[in-house]
């Protein structure tokens, strides 16, 4: 019940203050993870030892910029994950986890809606396949017809997805134009 109290966003920061120092470990995790939970809360609890607690600052909607940039840097993967999935989470900090070591924040980072375009671009051409697809995926405009977008989920259909696209959609930024060129060629490659 307690857990339960302390997610919802409507509990008063003094409540989840309270919560936080709570005897059991999920009901204080719980109230780290709440958005009204104070930014003293969140950065005492981003150098707690137990990966949970960290975890739980990453995913705070109202996590502060330099514990976001701290956290890049844990040493644990969901940690870095879970700052890599927070809808708050800063253009800088994922064109930053977009070098991580590992594929899992990667494909995070990828899926992000508000990944820079260089990152997209880098993980466009990255070694691991779901994070190169994924970050392939989000560039293709959102003006695409349901039909295209749905073709664009099978390697052949990425190719006719994407010459049709090429030929009939005006792309904003270069950047674009030559991720779309990267994935036709590679796709082709593929396919032969």
């Amino acid at each position: 019940v307690r857990s339960a109290v302390a997610r919802n966003p409507s509990c008063p920061p003094s409540l989840v203050e309270r919560l936080a120092l709570d005897f059991d470990s999920m009901v204080r995790y719980a109230a780290v993870a709440s958005p009204s939970c104070p930014s003293s809360l969140l950065e005492r609890f981003a150098h707690d030892e137990s990966r949970w607690a960290r975890s739980a600052v990453a995913s705070n909607p109202s996590c502060p910029f330099f514990l976001f940039e701290r956290l890049a840097d844990d040493s644990d993967v969901g940690v870095r994950c879970d700052v890599a999935s927070n809808p708050s989470c800063p253009p800088v900090v994922l064109g930053r986890l977009a070098c991580d070591i590992d594929a899992a924040v990667r494909l995070c980072v990828a899926s992000h809606p508000s990944c820079p375009p260089s990152a997209l671009e880098l993980l466009a051409n990255d070694v691991d396949e779901d994070v190169c697809r994924s970050a392939m995926l989000r560039a293709i405009p959102p003006a695409l017809p349901p039909p295209l977008r749905f073709l664009s989920r099978t390697p052949m259909g990425m190719c006719v997805c994407m010459r049709r696209v090429i030929k009939h959609f005006l792309l904003e930024e270069f950047v674009e134009a030559r991720m779309f060129s990267h994935l036709l060629k590679k796709t082709l490659r593929q396919l032969t």
